[in-house]
């Protein structure tokens, strides 16, 4: 099990201060200010972690296990001093005497009556402050309430010594509401909704590695099972976003509330960083489409209905293009009107795109508002691919592409919608070979895997254009094409 001498949570909800104050009772803070004038008492900094008693049974433990958590926390019976276990008991440094009364923020008036061996004094383990460590509870509701308050350093805390006659006086309650509006209304991270826990399993799991691997934090097979790598490539996440500073650290390696929250915004950042380089390599690919005049460069789109009738510029694009798609059968010469001729052409294109049914249905022939609109888009695609293809071809030119195969060859025909390893290798192969132009490699077969397979298909003339009925598909000539690169 991923464990260490006591898991320490990392919220740091300064944020959070005002609304969690405005929710506790106001006659605990009526005794603190009140106690605030005594002369024996001193106001200090230190840092506060959590624990609890796990019971057999819970829904989830930190460790994945009742008896890794019980070697965590203890069985949480007694105190040190034999005191029965209760919220808000404290576990403090020896230098502070079984009895010893604090004042802590959002907690409240607190005793101490516990040790632990990472309960350190300052300057020690690399403590800036004394250490305490406050008991939340017991079973599943205490490790929430636990995991919420994480590890935190509280400025501000009262110390009055031995005080006999100082009541204690905690508010757990209303900070445990409080942080459940947090966790769920306040935060409400958006890649992942739940924390996950070790010893969990699944589909989630299974998109959480695959993220890590993608920021670099994970390197080993998705399992869809959260185990010992998972949980330290969690930990080397939360390390490196300063959630936590080290293994003994509470929720160190716990996919809790702050690290989904910090992976939304790790993962927005690295879309953004991925899009920057990807339009950098667009720029550079349509200034290199110069370079090969057998690629299109289509760089403007048709703006303007047409129709039996029409002449010009405009109609003679759209006869090239109808010509290109394998439409239209004129001699060049004739270019320039839109006629019968170039009116069935239309009509043909547009009976593929489903836009009409037969010559009576309303717009068959002619080139209106939505053919256009698909019109443009194949231009657009195709600008994309040529431009993938440019790139391709100048890095092959300057022999900077190296092909690292994946472990075995592909075995079965691929296209949209489909799942599985095979695919996520084929995205693998395609991305260094410059083709496959997504953020992350995934299991699916999406639009961006069809639109990497097309530019491949491109450039190696396996197809001759995008509207070609096996463009985008994983078929026997591009299987044996692929199939061909991974073994040579």
């Amino acid at each position: 099990m991923f464990s260490s001498k006591r898991f320490q949570r990392f919220f740091r909800w300064e944020v959070f201060v005002l609304p969690l104050l405005l929710c506790f009772p106001s006659g605990a803070f009526a005794q603190e200010a009140a106690l605030e004038a005594d002369a024996s008492s001193y106001t200090d900094t230190f840092i506060i972690s959590a624990y609890y008693s796990p019971c057999p049974g819970q829904n989830h433990y930190v460790t994945g296990s009742y008896e890794g958590d019980i070697r965590l926390n203890g069985n949480g019976t007694n105190g040190a001093d034999g005191t029965p276990v209760y919220p808000g008991m404290i576990a403090a440094p020896s230098k502070y005497p079984f009895g010893t009364k604090l004042s802590v923020p959002g907690i409240g008036v607190v005793a101490v009556h516990d040790r632990g061996g990472a309960i350190v004094s300052a300057g020690q383990r690399g403590h800036a402050h004394d250490r305490l460590d406050v008991w939340m509870g017991s079973c599943d509701e205490g490790l929430t309430t636990a995991l919420n308050w994480g590890v935190r350093t509280v400025e501000g805390v009262v110390v009055y010594g031995l005080a006999p006659s100082l009541q204690e006086s905690t508010y757990l309650e209303a900070f445990s509401a409080t942080e459940a509006v947090v966790k769920n209304v306040i935060l409400s991270p958006k890649l992942f909704t739940e924390d996950l826990w070790q010893g969990s399993a699944g589909e989630d799991v299974g998109r959480l590695q695959q993220i890590l691997k993608n920021l670099g934090h994970y390197s080993k097979d998705i399992t869809q099972t959260y185990d010992d790598a998972t949980a330290m490539a969690v930990f080397e996440f939360q390390k490196s976003r300063s959630i936590l500073d080290s293994l003994e650290d509470w929720g160190a390696g716990h996919f809790g509330v702050n690290t989904r929250k910090a992976l939304d915004l790790a993962v927005a950042q690295f879309e953004e960083e991925q899009g920057k380089v990807a339009e950098t390599k667009k720029e550079e690919a349509v200034a290199l489409l110069l370079k090969y005049n057998d690629l299109p460069q289509e760089k403007s789109y048709f703006l303007h209905n047409l129709s039996v009738g029409s002449r010009g510029d405009e109609v003679r694009a759209l006869q090239e293009e109808l010509a290109r798609l394998g439409y239209l059968r004129i001699t060049p010469s004739d270019y320039g009107y839109y006629g019968d001729v170039t009116e069935h052409a239309v009509f043909k294109l547009q009976q593929k795109w489903r836009l009409v049914g037969t010559l009576t249905s309303p717009g068959a022939g002619i080139f209106g508002a939505k053919t256009r609109e698909m019109m443009n888009s194949i231009l657009e695609n195709r600008l994309e691919a040529m431009t993938g293809v440019a790139l391709n071809r100048h890095d092959r030119d300057n022999k900077k592409i190296i092909v690292a195969a994946p472990s075995s060859t592909f075995s079965r025909e691929l296209g949209f919608g489909d799942r599985g390893d095979d695919v996520q290798a084929l995205q693998s192969l395609l991305k260094r070979l410059g083709f496959f132009q997504g953020a992350f490699v995934t299991p699916f077969f999406g639009e961006q895997t069809q639109a990497a397979v097309s530019s491949f298909q491109l450039s190696n003339g396996l197809i001759v254009a995008l509207d070609d009925p096996n463009a985008g598909k994983v078929e026997t000539r591009t299987l044996d094409l692929l199939n061909h690169l991974v073994q040579r």
